[in-house]
C-alpha cells in the first residue's frame, strides 16, 4: 500500500480547515498556559522562612552547615529575565541562611554570548570535637602551656585540653564566558578559584612516641582554562589550555614533644605541609565523518608539572650534625603526554564496531638519586643516606569491541582490552594486563528484560628486582597488590520486569573474585559480592511509591612475615553493607496538597582478624567489631494557597552510631606513648523542622 497518499489526504484536509477557520480565528490572543520555555519578562520564585535543630550531633550535616546550628533562616530563590530578542539572565541562591550557601547568576544571548557567575562555600567537619594541649591551633606553631609534664600516662590534667575543631571550610568563586565567534565556531573562557581555610589531623613522631596534630590549612588553588572549538556535520575539533596553580600559606608545623626527650635537644619537630605548585596543559581533539557509517575521533594533550619551594630543615636537633642538603629545593619537573585515536564503523546492519588505541606518559624529570642525610625521628643521623627516586610510568592502552543485534530481542556485545604498564624505580617495572569480557541483552518476554555479564582477566608483572636506593629493605618474598601477577573474573546480571503499566521490578546481582596466590607475602585474594532489587509502582496519577534494597559483602586475604622470611602470619578483614529504604510522593485535595515521604535504613561493619600460622599457636582472638547504623526520615508536605503562593513544611530526622574500637575510649592521654585528640565518633541523633513560603510570579 502506498503510505504517501494517505498523507497528502490529511494535509489537504488540514489545509482545508485551516482556512476555513482563518476568519474566526485570531492568532495574536492564542496563549500557551503550559510552555516550558519562560516567557519574556521577569519571573521567579523567592523562598523564605525559618528550621530548627535539635539533639547532640557531632559530625551530622556535614557539608550542609547544619553541624552547628540550633536555629536557621531558609532564604533563597531564583529570578529570570528574558526578552524577544533572544536575551536571558538568570539568578539562582540556594541556602543563604546556612555557611553552606550558594550563588549562580547567568546572563546572555541565545546562540551569541553568555557570562556566568558562581560563588559557594562548603563547610567539612573532618570529625567531632576534640581536646588537644597544645597552644596555637590553627597556626604553624605549637606550643605547650608553661611547665606541662611530659605525658606519660593516662593521668593527664583535663585544665590542661584545649577544644579541637577539625574541619576546613571552603569557598569557590567561578567566572566563565562564552562567545559564538561565526557559524559552527565557539570560544569559551573559565576561571575558578577555591580557597580552604581550617585544621587538619597530622600525624607526628619522635621515634617510640607519637602525637596527632591539628594542623592548620590555609589553601589556594587557582584554575583558567581557554578553548576554541569548531563543529559541523562532519567535523568536530577543539583547542584547550589549562593552568592550575596550588598556594599554601602554611608550608609547614613546628610541634613541642609533649614527651621526654629520647635524646637531648629533642624538644621540637617539624613537619612539611602541601608544597605549592603549578601545571600547564594544552589539549586538542577532533572528531571526523570519513563515510556515513564510518567516524574518526582523537585527542591528544602535552602538559607540565613543576613544584619549587624551599626545603625545611632535616632536623632541628641542635645536638644531631647532618651533612648539608644536596639541593636547596626540589626543583620538580613532571612532563604528561596522552593521545587517544578511536575508530567506529557499522559494516553490517545490525553490528558496530569500535576500536581505540591510546598512549599516556608520565616522564618525571625531577633531579633523582640524590644523598640526602637522614634523620630517624630526631633520633640519630643514618650514617647511609637517603637517595630519592624520581617515579615515571609509561601506558599503552588497546580497545577492541563490537555490537551486534542479532534479533530484535537479542544483542551480543564483546571485546578486548589491553594494557601495558612500564614504570621506573619500581621491583616490578612492566605489568601487563589481558580482559576478555562478554555482555548479553535479551526480551525473553513482553515486559521481561535480562542482562549478562561476564570478564576475565589476567596481569602478569615483570620478575621482581631489589630496591636498594629505599629506607630498610624489604621481603624479597614481599609483592605490592598492584606489581603482582592477578587473575580477576567479574559477573553481574539484571533483571528487569515491566508488570502492566504501573509497576517495575529490577533485580541486580554482580561479584569479582581476585586471586595473588602466586605471591608469597602479601594480598592473597579479594572477593566480593553486590546484589538488590527495586521496586517502582504508580498506584494513581496522584500517587507513586518506590522500595529499594541493597546487600554487599567483602572480603581479603593476606599474609606476612614477622621475622623476615616466610610467611608466618595471616590476616583477613571482613566488609558487609546494608541499605534499604522507601519513598512515596501524594497529591492530594485536588492538587492543593503535595506530599512526599522517604525512609532510608543504613547497616556496614567491620571486622579483622590476624592469626599466626606457626604451630602449635591458638587462634588470636579478632580486633572488636567496628560497626555503622545509620536510619534516616524525610517529610515534606506543600500547600498550594494560590497560583502565586505555596507553604511548604520539611522534617527531617536521622540517627547513627558508630562503634569503632580505633575512634571509643581513646582520649588525649589513654595510650601511654600516644598524644591524641580525643576525638568523637559520629554519633548522634537529631531532628531538623523546617516552614517556609514561597512566592512565585
Amino acid at each position: 500500500m502506498n503510505a504517501i497518499l494517505p498523507l497528502k489526504i490529511l494535509a489537504a484536509c488540514g489545509v482545508l480547515s485551516a482556512a476555513a477557520s482563518a476568519a474566526a480565528a485570531d492568532p495574536s490572543q492564542w496563549k500557551c498556559e503550559s510552555c516550558p520555555y519562560p516567557k519574556a519578562g521577569l519571573s521567579g520564585e523567592v523562598e523564605a522562612g525559618v528550621g530548627l535543630v535539635t539533639g547532640e550531633r557531632p559530625g551530622y550535616g556535614d557539608y550542609t552547615g547544619l553541624n552547628d546550628k540550633k536555629s536557621f533562616v531558609v532564604l533563597g530563590g531564583t529570578l529570570r529575565q528574558r526578552s524577544d530578542e533572544g536575551y536571558a539572565a538568570d539568578v539562582t541562591a540556594t541556602n543563604l541562611g546556612l555557611n553552606a550557601r550558594r550563588i549562580d547568576a547567568a546572563v546572555g544571548q541565545q546562540g551569541r554570548w553568555g557570562l556566568s557567575l558562581g560563588l559557594a562555600e562548603t563547610p567539612h567537619r573532618i570529625a567531632g570535637a576534640g581536646r588537644t594541649p597544645f597552644i596555637g591551633v590553627g597556626g604553624s606553631v605549637l606550643t605547650l602551656p608553661a611547665g606541662y609534664p611530659a605525658v606519660s600516662s593516662s593521668a593527664m590534667p583535663a585544665s590542661t585540653l584545649n577544644s579541637v575543631d577539625l574541619g576546613v571550610d571552603r569557598k569557590r568563586t567561578d567566572l566563565g564566558a562564552t562567545f559564538q565567534a561565526g557559524p559552527g565556531w565557539s570560544t569559551s573562557l573559565k576561571f575558578r578559584r577555591d580557597v580552604r581555610e581550617g585544621t587538619q589531623r597530622l600525624g607526628a613522631s619522635f621515634y617510640s612516641t607519637s602525637s596527632l596534630l591539628a594542623a592548620p590549612v590555609d589553601q589556594s588553588t587557582d584554575q583558567i582554562e581557554a578553548a576554541v572549538a569548531y563543529a559541523s556535520r562532519t567535523v568536530q575539533a577543539s583547542l584547550a589550555y589549562h593552568a592550575s596553580t596550588f598556594r599554601n600559606n602554611a608550608d609547614s608545623v613546628t610541634w613541642a614533644n609533649p614527651f621526654q626527650p629520647v635524646v637531648a635537644g629533642s624538644t621540637r619537630g617539624q613537619m612539611a605541609l602541601a608544597p605549592d605548585n603549578e601545571f600547564h596543559q594544552v589539549s586538542a581533539s577532533g572528531g571526523f565523518e570519513l563515510a556515513p557509517k564510518m567516524r574518526l575521533s582523537g585527542d591528544v594533550s602535552v602538559g607540565r608539572g613543576t613544584q619549587d619551594s624551599a626545603f625545611v630543615a632535616a632536623t632541628l636537633n641542635p645536638s644531631l650534625v647532618t651533612a648539608a642538603l644536596p639541593a636547596a629545593a626540589l626543583n620538580g619537573k613532571v612532563d604528561t603526554f596522552d593521545a587517544r585515536v578511536a575508530l567506529t564503523a557499522q559494516p553490517a546492519a545490525g553490528l558496530r564496531v569500535n576500536a581505540s588505541v591510546a598512549r599516556s606518559e608520565r616522564d618525571n624529570r625531577t633531579p633523582a638519586l640524590l644523598a640526602w642525610p637522614a634523620v630517624a625521628a630526631d633520633l640519630f643521623v643514618s650514617p647511609t643516606a637517603r637517595r630519592n627516586p624520581a617515579y615515571s610510568v609509561k601506558s599503552t592502552r588497546l580497545k577492541l569491541n563490537a555490537d551486534w543485534r542479532l534479533t530484535k530481542a537479542v544483542t551480543l556485545a564483546g571485546g578486548y582490552d589491553g594494557e601495558e604498564r612500564i614504570r621506573s624505580y619500581l621491583a616490578a617495572t612492566t605489568t601487563s594486563e589481558d580482559t576478555f569480557w562478554l555482555k548479553a541483552r535479551a526480551t525473553v518476554f513482553d515486559g521481561v528484560g535480562l542482562s549478562l555479564r561476564l570478564a576475565h582477566a589476567d596481569r602478569t608483572a615483570s620478575p621482581y628486582g631489589a630496591v636498594t636506593y629505599g629506607p630498610a629493605p624489604q621481603n624479597p618474598l614481599l609483592r605490592l597488590p598492584f606489581l603482582s601477577n592477578r587473575s580477576r573474573n567479574t559477573v553481574g546480571a539484571r533483571v528487569d520486569w515491566a508488570i502492566g503499566e504501573n509497576l517495575n521490578v529490577a533485580v541486580h546481582f554482580d561479584a569479582f573474585d581476585d586471586d595473588y596466590t602466586q605471591s608469597a607475602l602479601g594480598l592473597q585474594a579479594a572477593r566480593g559480592a553486590s546484589g538488590g532489587v527495586e521496586v517502582g509502582w504508580t498506584l494513581s496519577e496522584q500517587t507513586q511509591l518506590y522500595v529499594f534494597a541493597h546487600d554487599e559483602q567483602g572480603r581479603a586475604f593476606q599474609r606476612g612475615s614477622e621475622a623476615f622470611a616466610g610467611a608466618d602470619w595471616q590476616g583477613r578483614i571482613l566488609d558487609s553493607a546494608q541499605v534499604a529504604g522507601a519513598g512515596v510522593r501524594h497529591v492530594a485535595l485536588g492538587g492543593k496538597l503535595e506530599l512526599a515521604g522517604d525512609v532510608v535504613f543504613a547497616r556496614s561493619r567491620e571486622q579483622t582478624q590476624v592469626n599466626s600460622l606457626q604451630l602449635p599457636t591458638p587462634a588470636a582472638a579478632p580486633f572488636p567489631m567496628a560497626s555503622n547504623m545509620r536510619d534516616s526520615f524525610k517529610l515534606t508536605a506543600t500547600w498550594k494557597m494560590s497560583e502565586t503562593m505555596s507553604l511548604t513544611g520539611r522534617y527531617a530526622y536521622e540517627d547513627q552510631h558508630v562503634a569503632d574500637w580505633r575512634w571509643d575510649g581513646i582520649n588525649p592521654g589513654t595510650v601511654g606513648n600516644l598524644l591524641a585528640l580525643g576525638e568523637t565518633p559520629p554519633t548522634y541523633r537529631v531532628n531538623v523542622l523546617s516552614v517556609a513560603l514561597r512566592y512565585r510570579f
